[in-house]
């Protein structure tokens, strides 16, 4: 498990573009609002890619805090591409990209999560996102209960609780059916959009 990136002061990065509001981002052209849990599912390189770069292009570009959580693999290829749109490695320098390849339980990633989102908010930041790939919960062995225990734990405890966009991602090719729609009944807020925008070839 390796983490970069620290937590940048809100005077450091605190503004967001004019015309755009801190409590809502924008994903393909819909308006979601801070404290949604969206879960969206993917089949294919293109699929992953389809959502996951836009939500991280424009917090990145807004000065939000963004968590990217995923395979290193994984991750590397996806910020391969986003470096193509913004500055990732600027974003790292200074502090407002924290990146994290799994975590050993799902006890352990609740915890990171709370204390990363409770000193952002006293730092002054009002308005941060994160994006999971849930591929790193089967890389650390955790089983389906495991996961939905975290999601839901997750869902009603965070992810209301603090100004945060999160978007979790499953791959079809590695999760079954059964856990993949366990993994949807964790992420009502992705049944107040059309389903069909979360669902990637």
């Amino acid at each position: 498990m390796a983490f970069v990136g620290g937590m940048p002061n809100a005077e450091e990065h605190g503004p967001v573009l004019e015309g755009e509001t801190p409590t809502e981002v924008t994903l393909e052209g819909l308006k979601v609002k801070s404290g949604s849990h969206l879960c969206t599912v993917y089949e294919s390189e293109r699929g992953r890619l389809k959502l996951a770069l836009p939500f991280l292009e424009q917090g990145l570009s807004r000065g939000e805090l963004c968590f990217l959580v995923a395979p290193e693999g994984s991750r590397e290829a996806l910020l391969e591409r986003l470096s193509e749109r913004v500055s990732v490695q600027q974003a790292r320098d200074e502090g407002y990209l924290v990146e994290a390849s799994g975590f050993p339980t799902g006890d352990e990633a609740f915890r990171f999560f709370e204390e990363a989102f409770s000193e952002a908010v006293a730092r002054g930041r009002n308005a941060f996102r994160l994006l999971g790939d849930m591929a790193w919960m089967l890389d650390a062995g955790l089983d389906v209960e495991a996961m939905n225990a975290f999601e839901m734990r997750y869902e009603h405890f965070l992810a209301k609780q603090y100004p945060v966009v999160s978007l979790c991602q499953y791959d079809a090719s590695r999760f079954s059916g059964v856990e993949v729609l366990r993994a949807l009944k964790c992420h009502s807020d992705t049944f107040g959009q059309p389903v069909e925008r979360f669902l990637a070839g």
